[in-house]
């Protein structure tokens, strides 16, 4: 997983920001339709596909609002990012229609840079821990 803090909201153990939105400039090109893709979804079901997108964000914020956050407080708490991971594919599929065509196949590319990108981020955790263990 790429993301901000990790472990405890330790502020070493992190990500550079710059890793995570080029891993999100990634996954958004990924989802944008192709020259040579036909469509796939209709208006129609991409409409249904965020309505099923919006009421999961609902229910998640509703489930911890119910399970986890005090009457006392003001905001919801211990909703976390990855409970919106199994949405994350579904907006990506939603996201091809007729308008923004890539003539250009850039899935290789952005493949390879999402690899460097995962190496990148295992060798800095890594090199972070091993630090902190050898102290």
């Amino acid at each position: 997983m790429i993301g901000g803090y990790l472990g405890n909201m330790d502020p070493i153990l992190d990500i550079p920001y710059i890793v995570v939105l080029g891993f999100s400039a990634c996954l958004l090109v990924l989802g944008l339709r192709q020259s040579e893709e036909k469509m796939v979804f209709s208006k129609r079901n991409r409409i249904w596909i965020f309505l099923m997108v919006g009421m999961c964000i609902f229910l998640v914020q509703f489930s911890m609002l119910i399970a986890w956050t005090p009457i006392s407080s003001k905001y919801i708490q211990g909703v976390q990012g990855r409970y919106f991971l199994p949405c994350l594919p579904l907006i990506l599929m939603a996201l091809k229609n007729k308008k923004v065509i890539l003539q250009k196949c850039y899935t290789n590319i952005m493949l390879v840079l999402m690899l460097f990108g995962n190496c990148y981020a295992l060798c800095r955790i890594f090199s972070i821990v091993c630090l902190r263990i050898s102290n």
